[in-house]
């Protein structure tokens, strides 16, 4: 049964072997303060959401200072605390401008090529986090209205689901997602200690890390359907399965390698490696993803 054999391939214990770590205390390039979100293309660039500096940072995959974006302000180039940025493919970078309560997109140059400040007659809260799904539909949290908000290109109407209690522990007060390639959407909730999966309709499907998580921030799914969770209150990233198993944990509160101090967020770049925006630290650290 080659199908079965798969399945339990995916689903072993993974560890991690530490590559490199890059950033520093400070507002230069390739410094940080305060950052919030990261995101790797299909190229391997990563980008991070430098808050603190109201700026986005582009880096090769070794690190290496390319290119930035911002500074504070209202501006089309300009920035007021972006939480969050998500790269598609190697072609358009959005970014969560949480103080101008908008979302920006970029080509990978950073060329404006549009700007989101309404659903239908609503306007944005507080945004948080963002992701786009495989069919193009743009998520992100609004931690004000406790909600997330799809906005998909082939629907006019944006569909909108929170608000109301998830399995009758607590009210629904999403945080970071992430979308995998069937569409299945992962909402972490730091106040409730939980990972919430909901189908693409915002229809609920499975409740995961009780009793295994802390302060869950940011997460990315790889291409086996691993969920990978930065716990920004036990200083370290928690692995799960397709089903919820726990899979693998890394880090422990400090600033040595292969410690963390309240990571915000991770995300997967090509050739299974793993990257954890260490906020705490103001840097980023490399890993290669490798099975037990």
């Amino acid at each position: 049964m080659p199908g079965a054999r798969r399945r339990s391939e995916q689903e072993r214990a993974i560890s991690f072997r530490f590559i490199l770590s890059f950033g520093a205390f400070g507002s230069g390039p390739g410094a940080f303060i305060d950052p919030h979100g990261i995101s790797v293309d299909r190229l391997g660039y990563v980008y991070v959401a430098d808050t603190g500096n109201d700026r986005i940072q582009k880096f090769d995959e070794d690190g290496r200072f390319l290119d930035e974006i911002g500074g504070f302000g209202w501006d089309a180039d300009q920035f007021n605390r972006p939480t969050d940025v998500y790269a598609r493919d190697a072609l358009e970078i959005y970014v969560a401008d949480a103080g101008n309560r908008r979302i920006q997109r970029f080509d990978s140059r950073f060329n404006l090529l549009e700007s989101i400040t309404h659903f239908e007659e609503e306007e944005f809260g507080d945004l948080m986090s963002i992701a786009v799904s495989p069919t193009g539909d743009l998520y992100v949290t609004d931690l004000h209205r406790d909600e997330v908000i799809r906005l998909s290109p082939f629907d006019d109407e944006a569909r909108i689901f929170g608000g109301s209690e998830i399995g009758g522990d607590g009210w629904f007060r999403p945080w970071g997602i992430a979308v995998d390639g069937e569409r299945a959407l992962y909402i972490s909730e730091p106040g409730n200690a939980r990972i919430v999966r909901f189908d693409p309709f915002g229809n609920l499907l499975a409740v995961w890390g009780q009793g295994m998580l802390d302060k869950p921030a940011g997460m990315a799914v790889d291409r086996r359907g691993r969920l990978f969770v930065a716990d920004a209150g036990a200083h370290q990233v928690v692995v799960f399965g397709r089903r919820g198993n726990l899979l693998g944990r890394i880090g422990a509160e400090g600033s040595g390698f292969v410690a963390f101090q309240e990571p915000r967020d991770v995300a997967i770049g090509p050739g299974d490696v793993l990257y954890v925006l260490d906020s705490g630290n103001a840097r980023v650290q490399k890993f290669r993803i490798e099975r037990k």
